[in-house]
């Protein structure tokens, strides 16, 4: 047996804690694919599903370094308790080595010379958490074993070769599939200083997405129930040898490794500074999890225009984005932030209208010099619909100095399905600002929709002549506004990052898009036209044109997302038939041509 050995992993011990590198033996790569493989013969292996991921390379990650070193540098007399604080979460197999030892505090120092907690939130990171105070404790409070136990998702685990070659007995346990096993980390309070460093007694919610998921219709008995494990780490009913060289009963189900989170921009950087940041995984790897991440965030939002009304003053519009994700979107760090990009094109597609646009620096044109305020109603340039978290200090000014946060001015980050303001955990993921004001907000005949509707009202000027509508809904992990404060700082952490950054690409990740034309007669759907395309989502581009009314079928005509007719076909005056469509993924537009009107379907190709 050929054991796929990974001299980059560290396979080493603390006196609590084994790097990755000691389970890579048995749960890595069999070149031989015989272990670590689904039915189909796929690698599904755990060490290199994980390790180009942001959690296994939470301790090496240049933003979070120049981040800690932006707050010690805003405030230096709390350098110790902001290191091992931070350390917690991001290199927790060295902090708690200390917190096992009864030494305190654990520092940046220690960690750079730490193999074992260089490895980031690696597998006993989460395997050797017990069930104590699961769901109960936050901010980088964990809980762990401390008789060598690697607890696992299988019951009569075979315990002689792992208890032989690593020293840790595995043991089935059941809280491995609690989603409190995330809690610790993925809800984090801070204390509040003011501008001078002095602690306040106030205190902030700087994340939650563990209590917006408890706040949620994916929580425990709710119609759409899912935890973290279900969404993150996905399920093959595939058995699985999962032990190189051992003939052990086969496991299903079986929990891919994937981990992926909403931070393509990282990854990137990460990919492409390998050797820069001292990193294990390989180009690919990191290719591998940036595309997995981008499905997952492709799956968390839907987007829609529709055009309402148009006269010679004003064309309206509305635009619907629905989250999907069992938690805020954007969640997690406060950097992140989502927004509406709202560009109208008249018939010659020179721009009539352009709200939420962004410059080669990755800034939002038009941005408010503080923030941008939430809006139910778009009617000029200078305004741009921010899906965002904006802390406020004790001054009220903002800050993303994350000790000086007091309060929240504003966050109106897409709350999930089923978030409500009666629910107990609503004071840790509360909605802030205009969006409160807001009655298409997370409400519609009620709350817990976890969409909003944005409308647009367009200046027409007179003009009357056709037009295209392009949406998109962005993303950016880490804008370039944001990071503005810590740039005026300097040290060797921040520099770096800088650097990295600059040399980056600050093109917003388009998560979804839709497109609408509209000719002259603005294609409003007559009523009662009975004129229908199923299904509007297709993997084969078989699309079905249903004609159950009286109007007489002429030809239709597909336009891709930029706007051009890719074909023009005629139509049979049948009740039923077909229209394939071959091109790549996307949306794209029908115009449906009767005698009498005209008709507009989007339709979408999928993989």
């Amino acid at each position: 047996m050929t054991y796929h050995q990974r001299d980059d992993l560290p396979n080493l011990y603390n006196d609590w804690f084994a790097g990755s590198g000691a389970c890579v033996q048995c749960h890595g790569l069999d070149e031989n694919g015989i272990f670590n493989v689904d039915g189909e013969g796929n690698d599904v292996n755990v060490v290199d599903d994980w390790k180009a991921t942001l959690m296994a390379n939470s301790a090496k990650d240049p933003f979070w370094k120049a981040k800690v070193s932006h707050e010690i540098l805003s405030n230096p007399s709390h350098q110790s308790i902001l290191e091992d604080k931070c350390t917690q979460c991001h290199a927790p197999m060295g902090n708690y080595n200390n917190v096992l030892n009864e030494i305190a505090p654990y520092t940046l120092a220690e960690l750079a010379a730490d193999s074992v907690a260089l490895d980031g939130v690696s597998c006993l990171a989460c395997h050797q958490q017990t069930a104590e105070d699961l769901g109960t404790v936050f901010s980088g409070e964990l809980h762990f074993d401390t008789l060598f136990k690697a607890f696992g998702p299988y019951e009569s685990p075979l315990i002689s070769p792992m208890a032989s070659a690593t020293g840790y007995i595995p043991e089935y346990a059941e809280h491995i599939f609690d989603p409190g096993l995330c809690a610790g980390c993925h809800s984090l309070i801070t204390e509040t200083v003011d501008l001078s460093g002095e602690f306040t007694g106030d205190e902030f919610v700087e994340q939650a997405t563990y209590h917006e998921w408890l706040n949620s219709a994916y929580n425990i008995g709710e119609s759409l129930e899912s935890t973290c494990q279900d969404c993150h780490m996905p399920i093959i009913d595939s058995p699985v040898q999962i032990a190189n060289g051992y003939n052990t009963e086969p496991r299903s189900p079986y929990a891919l490794h994937e981990l992926v989170g909403a931070n393509v921009f990282m990854l990137n950087m990460m990919k492409d500074n390998i050797d820069t940041l001292g990193l294990s995984a390989s180009a690919a790897e990191f290719e591998e999890v940036a595309a997995k991440t981008l499905t997952m965030l492709e799956s968390a939002i839907e987007l829609e225009v529709f055009m309402a009304d148009r006269n010679s003053d004003t064309a309206y519009f509305e635009v619907l984005v629905q989250n999907n994700a069992g938690h805020k979107f954007p969640s997690g760090f406060p950097s992140r932030r989502a927004f509406i990009e709202f560009v109208v094109l008249d018939e010659n597609e020179d721009t009539l209208f352009a709200s939420g646009i962004t410059n080669d620096q990755g800034f939002i044109v038009n941005y408010d010099s503080d923030y941008e305020q939430h809006y139910d109603q778009i009617d000029s340039e200078e305004q741009a619909q921010v899906y965002e978290l904006i802390m406020a200090d004790v001054n009220d000014q903002p800050t993303t100095i994350l000790e000086r946060a007091k309060y929240a001015l504003k966050d109106n980050r897409l709350p999930p399905k089923g978030f409500n303001d009666t629910h107990f955990a609503y004071d840790t993921c509360a909605i802030f600002g205009q969006a409160l004001n807001d009655p298409n907000f997370n409400f519609e005949g009620g709350q817990g929709t976890g969409s909003d509707k944005i409308n647009y009202w367009i200046p027409m000027n007179g003009y009357s002549g056709g037009m295209e509508v392009h949406v998109r809904f962005n993303y950016q992990a880490v804008p370039r506004k944001w990071l503005e404060d810590m740039f005026t700082y300097n040290s060797d952490e921040i520099d770096l990052f800088q650097y990295l950054f600059d040399e980056a690409d600050h093109a917003p990740l388009t998560v979804q898009e839709d497109l609408l034309f509209i000719d002259p007669n603005h294609l409003q759907e007559p009523e009662n036209l009975q004129i229908e395309i199923w299904p509007t989502l297709s993997s084969d581009g078989q699309f079905i044109v249903n004609n159950l009314g009286a109007h007489t079928l002429e030809k239709a005509a597909i336009y891709n997302s930029a706007g051009q007719m890719i074909e023009d076909i005629e139509l049979l005056n049948i009740p039923r038939q077909e229209i394939r469509l071959e091109g790549e993924k996307g949306v794209y537009l029908i115009v449906l041509y009767t005698r009498e009107t005209q008709l507009l379907k989007r339709i979408v190709l999928t993989d």
